[in-house]
């Protein structure tokens, strides 16, 4: 969930998943009780499922309470906030992760936090030669 909000740089879906992943834990501990304490994969897709429908949930039944106006959000913005590191190229620079950051509404102060927990998650690396960041290839490969 972390990874998943540092990608959207969305600190309303990091407070959302954090009680999401308590509620489905606690679905996952009362399934594991009465299956006489054996886990499943069964159960461990249901608990996921669980996961991202309460985010999922909160973000159609509440968005006007998160900060997201119902009315002003295109449909395919309903569906949850947008992976940032997607709308770019495989490799960018600063400037434009800025650019998309402030069409999205986003401050452009908080594009080099970005970076850096993009850098830290594995996402990207920087070549200091070019001065552009590049997706890497566990990134690529988990996106594709």
């Amino acid at each position: 969930m972390a990874s998943l909000a540092d990608l959207t740089d969305d600190d309303t879906l990091w407070d959302i998943s954090k009680r999401a992943l308590v509620s489905a834990w606690k679905a996952g501990y009362l399934l594991w009780a009465l299956n006489n304490q054996t886990w499943t994969k069964p159960m461990s897709c249901l608990v996921e499922w669980l996961v991202y429908h309460d985010i999922w949930s909160k973000m159609q039944v509440f968005a006007d309470m998160l900060g997201q106006d119902e009315g002003s959000v295109s449909e395919a913005g309903r569906r949850g906030p947008k992976n940032l590191l997607d709308d770019l190229p495989d490799s960018f620079n600063e400037a434009q992760l800025e650019a998309l950051r402030i069409s999205l509404g986003k401050t452009k102060e908080g594009t080099k936090n970005q970076i850096y927990k993009w850098i830290f998650r594995g996402f990207i690396t920087h070549s200091a030669q070019t001065g552009l960041y590049t997706k890497t290839k566990e990134y690529l490969g988990i996106r594709s």
